[in-house]
């Protein structure tokens, strides 16, 4: 029989099998999870008992680059980043209860900083995104909510997760800038697409937006804080789970990023440029973390001074 003739499941079974590759992101091709993922409740089953998220901590930090310094009230600013939702326990309703407590400190604006699902290569918790995007639409600010896209996004469908956050009225910025008038002073979001996915434009983002105006630079790496220059600029970033595993007296081993160690959590400062680094709220690869707890980050934002 020739295979013209064949249906084409007939006709693969009799085509020369390709040679496995194993060029880069092989071994991540062959772990990734089966897309679109259509658990709504995260369900761990067998792995529930070893998945339980520990508490999350809710870190509160008052900045004041430059540009920013001279601001007579504060910017309230609530960052979440690495959602990874589904890597933990009943992580559904861990978020909801996330949102809640944000929502109770009242912020005037909301950054999501990318990663969103849960891409472990085992232990369930498949929630689709437009789970995750229904429950992130109930938080509230005046100024928006406001979202960059992460590495493992881009793996799971770049096109499924930016329409999810459309759909729930979410602000997504890919190598895009978007200016914010307030009573607080006016300034601009540049949000950067993911250091894995081609070039960054924040040079021409910056070239077009006004030099004396404030910004905050939305990374998801903090990679991209190398290619920031001095100015009235706040770079946020997540990505690095703090290093997810930090060793007493040593500290993180890796932040699977091309910065630096010392920029891997925390407010980093170098040349007058400063950066904030989230640890974030999920895992990825295993759902575990030692010596660095899961975040959610409050930045005070400008020269007022005080909580």
């Amino acid at each position: 029989m020739k295979l013209t003739s064949m249906n084409p499941a007939a006709r693969a079974e009799h085509l020369p099998k390709p040679p496995i590759s194993f060029s880069p992101g092989w071994l991540k091709r062959a772990l990734m999870p089966a897309v679109p993922f259509t658990d709504a409740y995260g369900l761990k089953g067998a792995w529930a008992q070893l998945a339980k998220a520990a508490p999350i901590s809710w870190k509160t930090v008052s900045l004041a680059p430059p540009g920013w310094d001279e601001r007579p009230e504060n910017l309230h600013i609530a960052v979440l980043a690495d959602l990874h939702l589904g890597s933990h326990t009943d992580d559904a309703d861990r978020l909801v209860k996330i949102v809640q407590t944000v929502n109770g400190r009242r912020p005037d604006l909301v950054l999501l900083l990318g990663d969103y699902v849960n891409m472990q290569p085992f232990g369930g918790g498949r929630i689709p995104p437009s789970v995750i995007a229904a429950i992130l639409e109930g938080l509230q600010a005046p100024l928006g909510t406001h979202a960059v896209l992460g590495n493992h996004d881009y793996d799971y469908g770049r096109e499924r997760i930016v329409g999810a956050f459309d759909a729930a009225r979410i602000n997504v910025l890919e190598n895009r800038a978007h200016r914010i008038s307030t009573h607080k002073g006016d300034f601009t979001l540049f949000g950067l697409a993911d250091t894995s996915r081609g070039p960054q434009m924040l040079s021409n983002l910056l070239a077009g937006s006004n030099p004396d105006m404030p910004g905050i630079i939305m990374a998801h790496d903090p990679a991209s804080f190398t290619h920031v220059p001095s100015g009235p600029y706040l770079t946020v970033a997540g990505h690095t789970h703090g290093g997810q595993i930090r060793l007493p007296r040593i500290g993180a081993l890796t932040n699977s990023s091309k910065a630096p160690l010392k920029w891997t959590s925390g407010h980093v400062v170098e040349r007058d440029r400063h950066l904030y680094v989230s640890n974030g709220i999920g895992t990825s690869l295993i759902p575990f973390r030692l010596g660095c707890p899961p975040e959610v980050n409050f930045i005070h934002l400008g020269g007022a001074g005080g909580l």
